[in-house]
């Protein structure tokens, strides 16, 4: 049958199974945010390839769920097609300028053999997209629907029935049967593979029929007789979902391993899950009182719904000794054949008292706009990479195992890259939530080796569970199935794992990503090794967790793993192909639920920054100093050499020649300016990239001792959201030979988290990497020294007048000299040096000119820090008194190192603490610096938080 289309290039839809249909209320206009030439432009992008516009045809291929009995008009008899299933609302949907001719084969009953032998030789090299539903027959669905819920008695019962549909399902005969049907239609479109001609096939999921968690369904049955039986409880329910959820998840790893057979960069099928469309509209859902078969809201055909039962005499026509062989899998065939048997064992059943059911053939299919949310989701699904739809503004964590840490990866970013990169590109803000990195702004929460309790345990200490997170990625349970717990205990951790993120942060849209494939690759693919069948089934748990999520009303979607087994670099980690894979399998499934409206918007960082000068409200003492010791060390003078031109003598008397001093060479015009004066022991510096400084002492050798921030137990905006909590992490660096003088943390690299900083006595400076928590360990005084060698050789004036802050706002610290009344020399850190790693330390510095000439002060009460939370650091007059003036960087004045200045003030008067004892740092994690006393005998500090009211 032809129909004319309006469309272009794009293929394959739906593949379910058998039963489904529609009412015949008149359909609702498919209303679309995107345009034919749109969806053009985006085929174009994604595939490189040439949209053509109106050239070409569609075919819609498979079985009942594609065909649409009794929805809408019945335009075939034998095949039961509907003029209202989804392929035809697709085609009309179509403006009419890219009219294209739809082949509409698909035909209840189909099973993979049929599809090849019957539906596959109708398709000629004119294709250009089809859509799919197959392989629900062929595992025996209808039999299975009419055995568990009306107890029709066929020659195997129920559990029975679902026993031999797994072994169906995972068995090789059918996977290469799902393959012929791919090969066929590609092959008869004349599809090549260097981009001359290239086909999409669009297949769809199976929406689960019922919602199981609801009392609504327990006390009563769907049999249509008044004798019927089971009644449909929750554990029923639960039965016929899960066996659904195993048929979609077998064919999303279908895809991916067909997908690998074919293009390394083009992949030729696309997996559209719409059942998460059908949330509120299953059987038994919390608004509905069963039976309540003319409920619009209900988007399948009701079993017990009015129509026309077979009559007595089509009950006498049939033998039940032979009519469920002859039956096959035609749903009303079997079923009068059922009925028959059942008269056959109970001679005093009575046929003729039944309650009217619906038109067999379309029982349990779509209604009509269960049919339009199938062509709607195809149609978004040709245009998800288009552009962005929805929110713009992503806070995002990802949280997960070794996979999610990048392991194998070859920057150490795993997914996250490839994610960033898509997202980015398309127009997306996002900041990346967590205490691990591996370079750059992308942090996360990913640990090698963890389970998924042990994951859950790490996201409560780590803090990252925000209130400001809106999106949270979610990929564990890889160590459980591997260190062999059974699926069903791990889906169990993974619920609480789930309902833990959402009670931390209840904004949050959380993605659960499927377990990619386990165990040695190998040819033929089945029979699945334990392992491989232990991870299918328990992403099939994942997916009714996120069934069962959605009708509770969770923000909560799967997303479908494409990682097939050659896509990887050992038995568990994809490598780096696998990985970007990966990252396009998030970005769909963010584009998805984005179309959708189920990610709620977040301010960006830039977006945040305080209009007006900062409150401060008094946190008391934050830390107690642990019994370190003192914080302020005593000053370190130089002085000349008598005899030795060139040559300084520094120590910390008042003589600079007494024995026990060290000489260091002359750097600038004066041994004095050498000296260093209100050298601190205590530092803070964000170690592990959350935002949050944590709590340093650095010894006389450099060594350093850390405390980590825990964060509040109040939120980072409230009156208390600095008085966090600290964990020892112990020695975290040993020293490498410098002074404690001489010892900054900064960010050289921008990965959000501080380095390790040798500023040597001539201005020159060494770095050490801070590569976070390192690969296998668990807890974050594990930190990874990476180092750099001398990666700035010094612009001629002494170590003591260096500091660090990110002038420009990019993430990255920039070289800063003070001179003695306050002025400031840039020289921007543009990042790694060209053919030096990018995650390195190796930099370019860009000199730029004087960017502020002084303010009246000296160059030990200048310091910088960010006051409104801009990104960018201000520059801070600390006057003796512990009054602080300040100036916002305002941002660039035309060259990039040029700063405009905007005099702001007196931002508080202090509180009578000297000057000297007050240090700058963000405790809470907002962008903006707290102020901070330190006892100068103790180490203990007490702390103002920096608020925002505007």
């Amino acid at each position: 049958m032809l129909w004319k289309m309006h469309h272009s290039q794009l293929t394959v839809l739906p593949g379910w199974l058998l039963l489904f249909g529609l009412s015949t209320a008149s359909p609702t206009r498919l209303l679309y945010e995107r345009n034919i030439s749109d969806i053009a432009n985006a085929v174009s992008r994604r595939w490189n390839i040439e949209f053509d516009g109106p050239k070409g045809n569609w075919v819609g291929l498979g079985d009942s769920f594609s065909a649409g009995p009794r929805a809408g008009n019945q335009i075939d008899g034998p095949c039961k097609r509907n003029d209202k299933g989804y392929p035809a609302i697709l085609q009309d949907d179509w403006p009419n300028d890219y009219a294209h001719t739809l082949k509409f084969i698909s035909c209840s009953g189909a099973k993979i053999p049929d599809t090849i032998e019957k539906q596959l030789p109708q398709i000629d090299s004119s294709l250009k997209y089809a859509t799919l539903s197959i392989s629900g027959n062929d595992i025996g669905f209808s039999k299975i629907l009419q055995s568990c819920i009306a107890s029709v008695p066929f020659a195997k019962d129920c559990d029975v029935l679902l026993a031999d549909a797994r072994t169906k399902l995972y068995s090789q005969e059918l996977f290469d049967g799902y393959q012929e049907v791919v090969d066929g239609v590609l092959s008869r479109s004349g599809w090549q593979a260097d981009g001359a001609n290239r086909v999409m096939i669009y297949q769809t999921s199976y929406p689960a029929f019922f919602d199981a968690l609801t009392p609504q369904c327990s006390s009563i049955t769907f049999n249509p007789f008044i004798d019927g039986s089971p009644l449909v409880t929750s554990a029923l329910r639960n039965k016929m979902n899960s066996i659904q959820a195993e048929l979609n998840t077998m064919i999303a790893f279908w895809i991916a391993n067909v997908n690998a057979k074919y293009s390394d960069t083009f992949s030729p099928i696309l997996y559209v899950d719409q059942d998460e469309d059908y949330t509120q509209h299953r059987f038994c859902n919390k608004d509905t009182t069963e039976h309540d078969s003319n409920n619009p809201n209900t988007w399948f055909f009701h079993i017990r719904g009015a129509g026309n039962p077979p009559t007595v005499s089509d009950y006498a026509a049939v033998n039940p000794d032979t009519c469920e062989a002859a039956a096959g899998d035609d749903f009303r065939s079997l079923w009068i054949c059922g009925m028959v048997r059942q008269k056959q064992k109970n001679p005093d059943f009575d046929l003729t008292k039944t309650v009217p059911f619906e038109w067999v053939a379309k029982i349990f299919h779509p209604t009509i706009p269960g049919h339009t949310a199938v062509a709607k989701a195809v149609k978004n699904a040709m245009a998800f990479e288009l552009y962005r739809s929805g929110v713009q503004n992503l806070k995002t964590l990802a949280a997960g195992d070794s996979i999610t840490f990048g392991y194998r990866s070859s920057d150490g970013n795993g997914y996250r890259r490839y994610l960033d990169n898509l997202l980015t590109e398309n127009s997306y803000n996002i900041e990346w939530y967590g205490t691990q990195n591996a370079g750059g702004r992308l942090r996360h929460e990913g640990y090698s080796g963890y389970k998924i309790q042990e994951l859950e345990q790490r996201l409560l200490q780590s803090g990252s569970l925000t209130n400001e997170l809106n999106l949270v990625l979610l990929m564990v349970g890889t160590n459980d199935i591997n260190q062999g717990a059974t699926p069903a205990t791990a889906a169990r951790y993974l619920s609480h794992l789930i309902q833990t993120i959402h009670s931390r942060s209840p904004d949050a849209m959380i993605l659960i990503g499927n377990l990619i494939p386990m165990g040695a690759s190998k040819v033929p693919i089945f029979p699945l090794d334990s392992k491989q069948r232990a991870v299918m089934e328990y992403n099939s748990y994942i997916r009714d967790l996120v069934n069962q999520g959605r009708t509770e009303g969770q923000r909560i979607a799967v997303v479908h793993s494409s990682v097939d087994q050659f896509s990887r670099a050992d038995d568990l980690h994809p490598n780096d192909k696998g990985y970007e894979k990966m990252g396009h399998d998030w970005y769909e499934a963010i584009q998805r639920v984005n179309q959708k409206g189920l990610i709620k918007d977040a301010p960006f960082a830039a977006d945040q920054a305080c209009a007006t000068n900062p409150v401060w409200y008094p946190q008391g003492e934050i830390a107690n100093g642990a019994g370190l010791g003192k914080d302020l060390q005593a000053n370190v003078n130089c002085g000349d050499i008598p005899g030795t031109p060139g040559k300084c003598s520094c120590g910390t008397g008042i003589d600079t020649t007494e024995p026990g001093n060290y000489e260091v060479m002359l750097t600038g015009s004066s041994c004095i300016d050498m000296s260093y004066e209100n050298i601190h022991a205590v530092h803070f510096a964000d170690l592990d990239g959350d935002g949050r400084a944590e709590y340093l002492w650095v010894d006389a050798k450099g060594a350093v001792r850390a405390f980590y921030n825990q964060g509040s137990a109040s939120p980072p905006q409230s009156q208390s959201g600095s008085k966090v909590s600290w964990w020892d992490a112990g020695t975290i660096a040993t020293g490498v030979g410098a002074r404690r003088q001489e010892v900054h943390f900064a960010d050289i690299n921008g990965d959000g988290r501080d380095d390790y900083i040798w500023v040597h006595p001539d201005g020159s400076i060494e770095v050490w990497i801070n590569q976070g928590q390192v690969a296998g360990g668990k807890t974050p005084a594990n930190v990874g020294w990476w180092p750099q060698g001398i990666v700035a050789t010094g612009t001629g004036s002494p170590g003591s007048r260096i500091k660090f802050a990110d002038i420009n706002g990019d993430g990255k610290a920039d070289y800063l000299t003070i001179d003695n009344i306050g002025g400031v020399d840039v020289y921007l850190n543009l990042g790694p040096k060209a053919g030096t790693d990018p995650n390195g330390g190796k930099v370019e510095w860009w000199p730029q000119k004087k960017t502020a000439t002084g303010v009246g002060g000296t160059r030990l009460q200048t310091h910088f820090g960010d006051m409104n939370g801009d990104g960018r650091d201000d520059y801070l007059w600390l006057q003796d008194s512990g009054a602080v003036r300040l100036w916002q960087n305002g941002g660039s004045a035309g060259n990039p190192g040029e700063r405009i200045w905007i005099e702001r003030g007196e931002i508080t008067t202090g509180d009578g603490t000297p000057g000297y004892q007050i240090l700058f740092a963000d405790l809470n994690g907002d962008g903006r610096v707290e102020y901070l006393k330190v006892d100068p005998n103790t180490s203990a500090v007490s702390a103002y938080q920096n608020a925002c009211h505007s």
